[in-house]
């Protein structure tokens, strides 16, 4: 094969990765901190301060807090105000893109052969294709990226202009994302231990622990530059902790990944950290047991166990195995330009290339099939800006035009979002920086189980004043308030109570009576408060029903509905049944379940989803006489329904009681 050819390959393979990066950079918004990140950077934007306390919070706005970061923070707020939403996603995909090509670039140099590089990198993106978010986190591979050069050539060898280097990555990162950019002097620091130790153990004469100093010199002092770093690291720090220890999973370790399954992306994320360290130590094992210590690289021993704790450490944290992964590959290819072996060399490279080919259809099924469901339901959320079912988008809707006011206890994955639609006319009891006091701690974790959810709910109201609450349904385990609350809104599975003794409560329930009049409740003015909340669900469950991801789980419905096989218009009915039913149409959806039922009464999750519409419609007794058949049948439900019925049986003792 002539050069040129080589090079058209090259580039082409290289597009294919990008353009897989753009493709899953470019999804939906789905992670739960971008909108609170939003609004700080729309306050840094506006006043042009950062804020030094949690100004979000309902409960301690007062409260000492900087967040470390504020020019992530700014720079998206700009450019959502240019460009919206859409532009975020696009700014998303751009940087992603780049963080790929710098990773490409250093590693094809490092490695001298493009298969290899391009075998390294589509492991890259399944490693990390998880933190594809916007948010400061996903800059991180690229900030690898431009460190890895540095850390994998010994300091001897590095550039002139390497501090200069050091100080940019360090001035930027700790402004962009103060707590990951401590891996800068974590990185540099082991360098510089492990020249001290070839210097003053092994006598190498070719140890430069002064340039390797001066390098980490130079990123403490990059970093201390940051006017948030400290400040930010110590706060999110006691953020931090209550989080691990309440078991948030972004923060167990990497094994971890294998509860949810044993899909080609999960074992490659929970296993691969492991994987690289045994064959790291083996790998050295052998090269000391020949060369003695010749072979000992403590410079390299210390990086590659830092970075191997730091990624058995968190699920977030598996693709740092990149680094002594890297450091193996290299001297693979090394080998390879040494072995005067041509067949030797073309089977590895073709071997890298199908194991590249492989890994990339590993990403595609993880982010596009495994994450919509299918080709055409990924099409359809495509065209949208916010993932489906992932804020509460229609609540938000309501309550900012309805100009709701007052504290919310809520969803800890939905304060961001309300924050960023409502702050200030509404605080958020928590958001996923879960900055929580002590106290705040047991109210937080119980109200997220609807059997504890209402004397927490009174809890807070009386502790904290929030007045307003905003969950999953059913809020109530009984799907009907308890004393003291009525429903604002529902819009499928979102939900919106107030407490009658709210301070905002008389003007909060005069707007949403305004507010339904506008969208077609004739009556509104005059409604019962339970009459309203049926109103406002029947209005919540007209929009949500019109949005593109349920539209499309009706249409698919309908159509198994008309199939003359009769397991294919039972599981119609049921997907039918079970959309109207998370519509809270709980009479039109037992219906259309009781049809299903009637042509396979052995249908567990059918019979499932019509309990829970008895219910939830008031018909106890009804829900009641499905227990001994879900019971009988329950093998046949997911772990989520089983526990849904579970709940069910104790909400029905309890009332029986």
């Amino acid at each position: 094969m002539t050069a040129r050819s080589q090079r058209v390959l090259e580039a082409a393979g290289l597009c294919v990765l990008l353009g897989f990066v753009a493709l899953f950079a470019a999804s939906p918004l789905f992670a739960v901190d971008t909108f609170w990140h939003l609004k700080l950077g729309e306050v840094i934007r506006d006043t042009g301060e950062i804020p030094r306390t949690d100004l979000l919070s309902a409960v301690h706005p007062e409260r000492p807090y900087v967040q470390f970061n504020w020019l992530w923070e700014w720079l998206a707020a700009l450019v959502v105000q240019v460009s919206g939403l859409r532009g975020l996603r696009v700014a998303q995909a751009v940087m992603l893109v780049a963080s790929y090509a710098l990773l490409y670039r250093a590693t094809r140099r490092a490695f001298g052969r493009p298969a290899l590089a391009f075998a390294f990198s589509s492991l890259a993106l399944v490693l990390f294709e998880d933190r594809f978010q916007a948010r400061p986190s996903a800059l991180v591979l690229g900030f690898f990226a431009l460190v890895l050069p540095l850390l994998l050539d010994a300091p001897a060898r590095a550039r002139r202009s390497a501090p200069w280097i050091v100080a940019t990555l360090a001035v930027a990162w700790s402004n962009l994302h103060g707590g990951e950019s401590v891996l800068l002097v974590l990185s540099l620091g082991a360098v510089w231990v492990g020249e001290l130790a070839h210097h003053a153990w092994l006598r190498r004469v070719d140890a430069t622990p002064r340039r390797a100093g001066l390098l980490l010199a130079v990123a403490v002092a990059g970093l201390l530059l940051s006017p948030t770093l400290l400040d930010g690291i110590r706060h999110w720090w006691t953020a931090v902790v209550p989080q691990i220890e309440s078991g948030n999973e972004e923060w167990l370790p990497s094994y971890t990944m294998l509860r949810n399954g044993w899909r080609p992306a999960f074992v490659l994320i929970g296993l691969g950290p492991t994987a690289v360290a045994l064959a790291y130590v083996a790998e050295q094992v052998r090269a000391v047991g020949a060369r003695g210590r010749a072979a000992i690289d403590v410079r390299e021993w210390l990086l590659c166990a830092g970075y191997l704790v730091l990624a058995h450490q968190a699920v977030r944290n598996a693709f740092l195995c990149l680094l002594p992964l890297a450091f193996m590959v290299q001297r693979l290819a090394r080998s390879w330009s040494a072995a005067d072996a041509a067949v030797r060399v073309r089977r590895g490279v073709q071997l890298s290339c199908g194991l590249a080919a492989l890994l990339l259809g590993i990403a595609f099924e993880d982010a596009v099939l495994y994450g919509y469901g299918s080709l055409a339901r990924a099409r359809v959320v495509f065209t949208s800006d916010l993932a489906p079912a992932t804020y509460p988008e229609l609540s938000a809707r309501f309550m900012r035009e309805a100009e709701i006011e007052g504290g919310i206890l809520n969803d800890g994955r939905w304060g961001g979002y309300l924050s960023w639609r409502l702050w200030p006319r509404c605080g958020t009891f928590v958001d996923s920086r879960h900055d929580l006091t002590p106290e705040m701690w047991p109210i937080f974790l119980r109200s997220h189980d609807p059997l504890q959810r209402p004397p927490m709910m009174a809890r807070a109201f009386a502790r904290y004043g929030t007045e307003l609450s905003a969950f999953r349904a059913p809020t109530f385990p009984t799907h009907r308030p308890d004393r003291g609350w009525h429903l604002l809104y529902k819009a499928g599975d979102e939900e919106i109570f107030q407490h009658e003794r709210g301070a905002h409560a008389a003007a909060n329930v005069a707007r949403g009576r305004r507010w339904l009049a506008a969208h077609g409740v004739a009556d509104a003015e005059t409604l019962s408060l339970d009459a309203l909340g049926e109103a406002a669900t029947r209005v919540g469950a007209r929009a949500w029903l019109a949005a593109p991801m349920q539209r499309l789980k009706l249409r698919d419905a309908q159509r198994e509905q008309a199939s003359a096989d009769t397991a294919t218009r039972v599981h119609g009915l049921r997907e039918e049944g079970a959309t109207l039913w998370q519509a809270g149409l709980y009479a039109e959806a037992a219906r259309v379940l009781s049809q299903g039922l009637a042509t396979d009464p052995e249908d567990a999750k059918a019979r499932h989803f019509l309990a829970l519409c008895l219910f939830a419609s008031g018909d106890a007794d009804g829900a009641r006489a499905q227990l001994p058949f879900l019971l009988r049948l329950q093998a046949r439900l997911t772990p989520v329904q089983r526990g849904r019925i579970a709940q069910l049986a104790r909400a029905l003792d309890a009332g029986a009681r």
